[in-house]
C-alpha cells in the first residue's frame, strides 16, 4: 500500500479560548501529526509485507536468525506486522482511519468479522475510531463468546446435574445471608455496648480521668492498639484491658479484705471480735457453696466467755 497518505480526520472536539494566531498553529501542528501517525500505519504494513516475503525465501531457523541478526527484532513482534499486513489487504478502507495499534489489534486472527463491520459502518458514517474504541468493541465481543459458551455448556448438563448445582448455590447464598444477619447483629449489639459503657464512663469519672481515656482510644495514641486489641501472646484469645480490669478488681477485693480485718477489734468472742469474723466467713461459705448445705455446716463457737474467764 504505497499509494497517497489519507489523513485522519480531526473530531472537532477542540475548542478553547485562544489566541488566533496560536489556535492556527495547534490546527497545522495537529495536521503534521496526524500525516505522521498514518504514515507510521502505512509503514508497519510495508515492513510487515517485507518480512513476509523474507520468510517466503529462507527456511524456517534461517528465518529466525535473520530476524535477530539482520533486522533486530522478536519473532513475536515480526508476526503481529505480517498479520497487520495480512489484513490490510482485505480493509484497505480502515488503514488511514485507525492508529497503528488498533490495526494490529484488528488484525488478530480470534478478532470476529462482526467487528471490522461495526468499524466499517462507524467509518462510513465519518466517525472517528480510536483505539480505546477497538479495544471496547474487542471486550465487548469477547464477553459475548463466553457467554455463548457458557450457555453451550449449560445446555449440556443434565437435569439432575443442574439441579444439584442450584441447590448448592441456594444453600451458599443462604449462608452468605446468614452471616450478613450476624454481622449486622454484631455490630447493633456492639453499638448498644458502646453507648452503655460510655454512659456509666461519664457518670463515674472526673473529666481529667474521662479525656486521659479518651486519649487512650485515639489515633493519637501510639499504644492504642498494645491497650485494647486482643493479644495472642499467651495463645488464649484474651483482651489486655479485660486483663487489666480483673486484675484491679482483685486487688481492691484484697483491699477491702484488709481494711476489714483491721477493724476487727481486739476481743476474741464477742460480737465484733475474731471468733465473730469466723463465723460471718463460714456462713458466707456456707451461701456460696454449691454443695455444703445449710443443715451441713452450723458453726459452733470454740470457747465462751465464761470458760475464757475461768
Amino acid at each position: 500500500m504505497t499509494g497517497d497518505v489519507i489523513v485522519m480526520p480531526p473530531s472537532g472536539r477542540f475548542d478553547l479560548f485562544l489566541e488566533p494566531a496560536v489556535a492556527d498553529q495547534l490546527r497545522e501542528r495537529a495536521q503534521r501529526i496526524r500525516a505522521r501517525h498514518t504514515s507510521v500505519t502505512l509503514d508497519m504494513i510495508e515492513i510487515g509485507k517485507e518480512i513476509a516475503e523474507a520468510k517466503e525465501e529462507v527456511e524456517h531457523g534461517a528465518f529466525l536468525a535473520w530476524l535477530d541478526d539482520e533486522v533486530g527484532i522478536a519473532a513475536r513482534l515480526a508476526q503481529m506486522y505480517m498479520r497487520a499486513a495480512q489484513w490490510s489487504e482485505a480493509n484497505t478502507k480502515l488503514i488511514s482511519h485507525l492508529q497503528p495499534t488498533s490495526v494490529m489489534k484488528l488484525a488478530a486472527p480470534s478478532v470476529p468479522a462482526d467487528v471490522i463491520v461495526t468499524i466499517n459502518e462507524r467509518v462510513d458514517r465519518g466517525e472517528r475510531v480510536l483505539t480505546r474504541d477497538v479495544e471496547g468493541l474487542l471486550r465487548k465481543a469477547r464477553d459475548q463468546r463466553a457467554e455463548e459458551k457458557r450457555l453451550a455448556e449449560e445446555a449440556k448438563v443434565k437435569p439432575s446435574t443442574k439441579k444439584s448445582r442450584e441447590a448448592r448455590k441456594a444453600a451458599i447464598d443462604r449462608q452468605l445471608e446468614t452471616d450478613r444477619l450476624e454481622r449486622l447483629d454484631r455490630l447493633e449489639r456492639a453499638k448498644k455496648a458502646r453507648k452503655d459503657i460510655a454512659k456509666i464512663l461519664v457518670a463515674r469519672l472526673e473529666p481529667a480521668e474521662l479525656e486521659a481515656l479518651r486519649f487512650t482510644l485515639s489515633s493519637k495514641c501510639d499504644l492504642h492498639d498494645w491497650v485494647w486489641d486482643y493479644s495472642f501472646f499467651s495463645g488464649i484469645r484474651e483482651s489486655p484491658m479485660d486483663i487489666a480490669i480483673a486484675d484491679a478488681l482483685v486487688g481492691r477485693d484484697d483491699q477491702h479484705a484488709v481494711t476489714a480485718t483491721q477493724s476487727v477489734e481486739g476481743d476474741l468472742v464477742n460480737k465484733g471480735g475474731i471468733m465473730d469474723l469466723w463465723v460471718r466467713e463460714a456462713r458466707l461459705y456456707r451461701a456460696s457453696s454449691p454443695t455444703v448445705q445449710p443443715e451441713d455446716f452450723t458453726p459452733e463457737p470454740m470457747f465462751t466467755k465464761g470458760a475464757l474467764a475461768s
